[in-house]
């Protein structure tokens, strides 16, 4: 099988962090110094995660982990080709200072992965993937088929993969962690007629609402919506990695797809973000305070206004969850004071932070 990193572009060797990565790694001392990736991933692109995975995924983790760093122990397995996950999830787990140890099962077992009741999967595990697409589906239908074939189909699924969750949750501790199944447009186009087409989109919603609802249901289950990533990344993916390496899933999805996996394990462990300190000029409103003035600031109708009330809109929607916010800046503490009592577009009021520091 070919190297999935061919599917990026040329690395840029030439970066600060990539270089001090590739210099660590060549003098053997990466496990020694896994304090320093965050910093040094923090900026990397997708074809820079895939080529800091690989290389950390040959790393000693046992070594790293005498430095008191948290390990992640993960078993991946699939009904199609995705090891490119590894690296990925390597690297996006180093970017929070966390050590993964990562095995992937064998090509399209995870019927019996999460059936098996020898404990295989879950002794010593933090999480387990799952990760299905809609192949699941589509290869278990006939050479020809209607959409009411293929609403049966997605019922028979939806039953069996609620039974072998279950399982696995009896038999196995740690997290499981399920995905929705995107919807191919190749799959879709199969039938011609426009109203059969609109009968399976409406069954698929269906089908992914209800394997949410599963993980609202039950402890210990993460259902990660596919939907909401390719809104980031773009296609899906396909072509002849799809019909010849049974690989269904770009790596730029797959680097997404780790890096919420890597979010989910961060808030099981406790170590979520619990404070978020903004800047104000250029951040919660355009341009210089102490220059244009509170009425000359970029908000309300001015042409940028828009962009910085939606990032206060965000942030209002964070902290009415318990994260704190705060203010540090550079600026005229009464200036600053003012706009946040009496600007008339301002979002965020001076009640909002649980501190304000400008200076």
């Amino acid at each position: 099988m070919t190297d999935t990193a061919n599917n990026f572009s040329p690395a840029k060797p030439d970066t600060d962090g990539w270089l001090r990565l590739r210099a660590l790694s060549a003098a053997g001392t990466l496990a020694q110094n896994y304090e320093e990736l965050p910093a040094l991933l923090a900026e990397m692109d997708d074809d820079g995660l895939y080529r800091a995975g690989r290389l950390l995924s040959r790393v000693d983790t046992q070594r790293a982990t005498d430095h008191e760093l948290l390990t992640a122990k993960v078993f991946i397995t699939s009904n199609f080709t995705c090891s490119a996950v590894c690296e990925f999830l390597t690297a996006q787990m180093a970017r929070h200072g966390i050590v993964a140890r990562c095995e992937m099962s064998a090509f399209n077992q995870y019927v019996f992965d999460l059936g098996s009741r020898d404990n295989r999967l879950g002794e010593g595990r933090d999480l387990t993937l799952c990760l299905l697409d809609a192949h699941v589906i589509f290869d278990a239908l006939a050479a020809t088929w209607t959409a009411a074939d293929l609403e049966m189909k997605l019922t028979e699924t939806l039953t069996q993969l609620e039974q072998q969750t279950d399982e696995y949750l009896r038999n196995a501790p740690g997290t499981l962690v399920l995905n929705t199944l995107p919807l191919p447009k190749s799959c879709l186009n199969q039938l011609l007629s426009y109203r059969e087409r609109m009968r399976i989109g409406a069954a698929w919603r269906d089908f992914n609402g209800r394997l949410l609802r599963l993980a609202v249901e039950r402890e210990r289950l993460i259902v990660i919506d596919m939907d909401a990533l390719l809104t980031c990344t773009g296609p899906l993916g396909e072509g002849s990695a799809g019909i010849y390496a049974r690989a269904h899933f770009r790596d730029e999805v797959l680097c997404s797809y780790a890096c919420e996996v890597a979010h989910v394990f961060k808030a099981l462990s406790g170590r979520t973000r619990k404070c978020l300190v903004v800047d104000l000029d250029g951040t919660l409103w355009g341009g210089v305070l102490g220059d244009a003035g509170a009425e000359g600031i970029g908000l309300g109708e001015h042409a940028q206004g828009p962009a910085f009330r939606e990032l206060q809109r965000v942030l209002r929607q964070i902290s009415s969850q318990g994260v704190l916010l705060a203010i540090c800046s550079k600026n005229d503490d009464d200036k600053v004071r003012h706009v946040l009592r009496e600007h008339p577009d301002m979002l965020l009021r001076e009640s909002d932070f649980a501190a304000v520091r400008a200076n």
